[in-house]
């Protein structure tokens, strides 16, 4: 039976080979071989059969391209399901790294609190040297009863403290001491050959026959202190002994101090100022 489909078909392929009839006896026969080959497919597309064998090979095309398209799918969960377990190894190594960072933080804050008890007790040490070197002044008078204790004291200072540094110095040395004049204070700048470690310092202000200890809380940057004093307070033709046990960590040392303006000093070309 002939559907509308078929009809048309064939109407469209009648039509073209007319026009194909036509160009030929124009002699035109590129255009009459054009029109006969879509006068042909047209006709072709009536027959039942051809018809048949294009839904055929259409269908085949298809499904041929949809089971390629559904391997594709496969593929790529699979390689996401392979990507989702390594995420997962990964996550689990990082785990692991973040919990071996977090035992190095713990012994790294022991190892603070180690260093920071030390250090007290190497300040204590130095108090207590200081007491034994006032004791051996006040002993002086009886230096042959005490020759064996003062020989004894001097090798244990030798022994504990052979990076102690004596330093003298006054006011007149531009390099080693700079006085600035701030507000209600005098701030005063020295700079020694080593840097100290930190809490071993002990200095000394001598005048004439005067002498006076200094803070023990003095500023400290490297192989620069800083420390003040009252406004009134003459400091000219004024010595100043330091005593220290030089940090052999620190090489990095200051070695110009100049004093540039009332409350600011050059360290080496760089300008400090003070409030």
């Amino acid at each position: 039976m002939m559907t509308a489909a078929t009809i048309v078909s064939w109407l469209v392929g009648f039509a073209f080979l007319a026009l194909t009839f036509r160009a030929i006896h124009k002699d035109k026969g590129a255009i009459a071989s054009a029109w006969g080959f879509i006068a042909a497919f047209f006709i072709l597309c009536g027959m039942p059969w051809f018809q048949g064998l294009a839904k055929t090979w259409i269908v085949s095309n298809v499904g041929a391209r949809l089971t390629a398209l559904s391997r594709q799918m496969d593929d790529v969960e699979g390689a996401t399901a392979r990507m989702q377990t390594e995420l997962a190894e990964h996550q689990t190594e990082i785990d692991k790294h973040h919990k071996e960072l977090d035992g190095q933080q713990r012994t790294l804050r022991s190892t603070h609190t180690n260093l920071v008890a030390q250090a007290d007790k190497v300040s204590n040490t130095v108090q207590k040297v200081s007491l034994v070197e006032a004791s051996l002044t006040a002993a002086q008078t009886n230096i042959t009863a005490q020759q064996e204790k003062l020989t004894n004291v001097e090798s244990l200072v030798h022994l504990l403290f052979s990076n102690t540094e004596d330093e003298v110095f006054s006011t007149a040395d531009t390099n080693k001491v700079a006085i600035l004049h701030l507000a209600s204070v005098q701030m005063v700048c020295f700079r020694l050959n080593y840097a100290p470690i930190p809490n071993t310092v002990t200095a000394m202000l001598s005048k004439g026959h005067a002498q006076t200890p200094l803070l023990p809380e003095m500023g400290q940057g490297g192989n620069i202190l800083t420390t003040k004093f009252f406004s009134e307070v003459d400091l000219s033709n004024v010595e100043f002994h330091f005593r220290y046990i030089k940090d052999t960590r620190i090489n990095s040392l200051a070695q110009t101090l100049v004093k540039v303006d009332t409350n600011a000093i050059s360290i080496d070309g760089s300008i400090v100022r003070f409030h």
